[in-house]
């Protein structure tokens, strides 16, 4: 039974990042999915206008590009409350982080991510 190892939810209301784990070498996540929901004031779910969020890894937690890209979850591929896997790839790394590359909220308030990683 795969336990998940990493699990975040992250939220933003503007662009930025966020490092979500250092894990030990026994228990380094290989598989990945993310969810992305907007939400208005009143935590009801309302769509944003636009949004690129990355889940990037890192093997020292020092460097992080969009090379490292595990998975992505855009609005011009995804829909809100879209989950996104990492299917059969695997991604083996230490560090996590959750970039919100770009994003405009309309009429959400925030964004929450939500990553699970598994082994």
């Amino acid at each position: 039974m795969n336990m998940p190892l990493v699990t975040a939810l992250v939220e933003f209301t503007a662009t930025g990042t966020r490092v979500i784990s250092d894990l030990p070498a026994q228990m380094i996540p290989t598989k990945f999915s993310i969810e992305v929901v907007g939400y208005d004031a009143a935590g009801a779910v309302v769509a944003p206008t636009s949004w690129d969020i990355l889940l990037l890894g890192s093997l020292t937690g020092k460097v992080y590009t969009e090379k490292s890209k595990i998975l992505e979850h855009v609005n011009t591929a995804q829909d809100n409350g879209d989950t996104v896997y990492s299917a059969g790839s695997f991604f083996p790394a230490r560090f996590y982080q959750v970039k919100c590359k770009a994003l405009a909220l309309g009429g959400a308030a925030k964004i929450v991510v939500m990553v699970l990683g598994v082994k």
